[in-house]
C-alpha cells in the first residue's frame, strides 16, 4: 500500500509540511527534520493567531501608530504613554482600554 505524502501528512495532522517541505534546505537528516517541524510549528502558530483574532470578532483593527494623542488624555499615575507603546502591560498581564 503506497500512500501519497499529502495523505500521510493529513493522517498525522501535519497540515503544512506537504506543501512547504521543499523550501527547507537539506544538510543532514536531523537538521532537515528539525527545520521541517519548526516550519510546521510556525505555520500552526500563525493559523492559531488568525483563528483567535477571527473568534474575537473585533469590529475593526486599531493600531497605536494611528491613535491621536491629545492633551485631553489623562494617564493614571501607574502608567505612561511610553509604557503603553512599549506594551509593558502585556508583561504584567494587564488590560488596557482607550
Amino acid at each position: 500500500m503506497k500512500m501519497d505524502l499529502k495523505e500521510i501528512c493529513k493522517a498525522l495532522h501535519l497540515a503544512y509540511i506537504a506543501d512547504r517541505f521543499e523550501e527547507v534546505t537539506y544538510e543532514t537528516k536531523e537538521q532537515f527534520l528539525r527545520d521541517v517541524l519548526v516550519l510546521e510549528l510556525s505555520f500552526r502558530q500563525k493559523a492559531k493567531q488568525a483563528r483567535l483574532i477571527k473568534k474575537a470578532k473585533f469590529r475593526e483593527l486599531k493600531w497605536l501608530k494611528d491613535y491621536e494623542w491629545s492633551d485631553q488624555i489623562h494617564w493614571p499615575t501607574t502608567t505612561s504613554k511610553e509604557e503603553l507603546c512599549d506594551l509593558r502591560f502585556l508583561e504584567q498581564k494587564q488590560n488596557v482600554l482607550l
